[in-house]
């Protein structure tokens, strides 16, 4: 049986503040704007269906993202379009609604219901809301909400402020109050406060984006100021994270005539905004697709236009993990009759890209040596042969001590100081968020002498 045993340490390959990585799939979607993509909570994947390709009107192509890769499916037909909107429907499906097709004075609104099962689509009858594009649609607990956009007929249409209810059929709900009428806003829903939440677009006549906040608790929609506001925007996304509880607003433009991108990812918690990262933390991008991919808790977005006109084929992701330390057990004390005590140094925890610092103090200012363990179980050793955890360690002659954690890799560092520190480097790379691993540590007082430490959870995140 292996008891403690002395292995070099090799840390890699490890990301509460948010994080953004490009990703680089050997397989993806041609460049566009405004194409639908949405989240489906039966296969786990984020859909991305049509949009407005460069040169084109609207190829009816539909697309898979695992995380790693997109995949092209067989588009199933349904019209090509953009600017139409697409969410889970709560029932295992995804619901796509409207939409626009065409260019110019011989552009067309769409007011067709399809939704998507496994890859596989089926046209939904009416009666539908009215034809529109450049609308909101999400998933709420009482069924899928839509407001508002652009209403037809062709070529130009008007600009509508009607709310929308679907949970099997469409019903227009009666509020006792809505919105200005308004286009290219974003919502998501607030599931820990069973709200829907709005915010930007472009309104009436306007020139310029609006910076309002609105929220709709089934009833009425309500106009939320408070004390910090982001910029206004349009043509941007919003998604709620609820292992945060807030939402996240993510990208935009500033103006509805020329083009001025917004680098700022701000949150919502209900109460105000906080701005997250500052200014260029988040890609110079609008007229995305994005969905929240809720299996990885990550949010994925994907084309759009940059810092200039041309469409984009690139995938990003957007990760806002917590990364936490936390200690258990006890350990036993040394000759001096003091227990070593292993916790993480504050500001320090496991964020991808960063590294993450463990700090053992109640040691002498005499020469002690340290021996850092680290591993991903706290109940199994893998051995060989294996072992189950807690171990008592009375048998190698350390009585009143425990292995608390695998023994899978480990550190050894002297010191004369009474404290020893040990760092771990963790590089960005989004497949280890929420990894967790255990560490404790052995220490050998010189010129005899043996004590353990209590151990540490570490759980990587951003």
């Amino acid at each position: 049986m292996r008891h403690w045993l002395v292995v070099p340490l090799f840390c890699s390959a490890l990301l509460s503040q948010g994080l953004w990585q490009q990703r680089t799939p050997v397989n993806k979607p041609s460049p566009r704007s405004h194409p639908a993509m949405a989240y489906d909570t039966a296969t786990q994947r984020v859909y991305l269906f049509s949009g407005n390709e460069q040169g084109t009107t609207s190829q009816p192509d539909l697309w898979q993202w695992d995380g790693t890769n997109w995949q092209s499916l067989t588009w199933g037909g349904v019209l090509g379009r953009r600017l139409a909107c697409f969410c889970s429907d709560g029932a295992g499906g995804l619901l796509l609604f409207g939409g626009l097709t065409g260019s110019g004075g011989s552009q067309t609104f769409l007011g067709d219901t399809n939704r998507l099962v496994q890859g596989q689509w089926s046209y939904l009858p009416g009666p539908n809301p009215p034809a529109r594009a450049y609308a909101a649609m999400v998933a709420t607990s009482q069924g899928v909400i839509l407001f508002g956009g652009i209403a037809g007929p062709s070529p130009y249409g008007t600009l509508v402020n009607d709310t929308w209810l679907w949970n099997g059929s469409w019903t227009q709900l009666a509020l006792a109050a809505s919105p200005p009428p308004r286009y290219l806003h974003a919502m998501a829903f607030d599931a820990a406060r069973n709200v829907v939440v709005m915010f930007g677009g472009t309104l009436q006549g306007a020139t310029q984006p609006t910076a309002e906040t609105w929220e709709l608790n089934g009833a009425t929609w309500t106009l939320r100021p408070s004390a910090h506001v982001p910029p206004r925007r349009e043509s941007h996304t919003m998604h709620y994270l609820p292992h945060l509880q807030k939402t996240v607003l993510l990208g935009g433009t500033m103006f509805s005539s020329a083009y001025a991108s917004v680098t700022e990812t701000w949150s919502w918690n209900g109460v105000d905004w906080t701005q997250e990262g500052g200014p260029g933390s988040a890609p110079e991008r609008s007229r995305v697709g994005a969905a929240y991919d809720a299996a990885r808790s990550i949010f994925v977005m994907f084309g759009g236009q940059g810092p200039s006109w041309p469409l984009l084929d690139d995938t990003f992701e957007y990760a806002d993990m917590p990364a936490s330390v936390t200690a258990f057990g006890v350990g036993c004390p040394g000759p001096t009759a003091t227990v070593p005590a292993l916790a993480g140094v504050p500001n320090e925890p496991p964020r991808l890209g960063t590294t993450a610092r463990f700090r053992l103090t109640n040691l002498p200012t005499t020469l002690t040596v340290a021996m850092f363990v680290l591993g991903t179980s706290d109940s199994i050793d893998p051995g060989p042969p294996a072992y189950a955890l807690p171990f008592d360690l009375a048998p190698l002659g350390w009585p009143g001590c425990q292995q608390l954690v695998a023994n899978e890799s480990a550190a050894l560092v002297a010191t004369v100081s009474g404290q020893g520190d040990h760092t771990i480097a963790i590089p960005p790379t989004f497949s280890l968020l929420s990894f967790t691993f255990f560490a404790q540590a052995l220490v050998f007082y010189v010129p005899t002498g043996v004590a353990v430490s209590n151990a540490l959870r570490a759980v990587v995140g951003t």
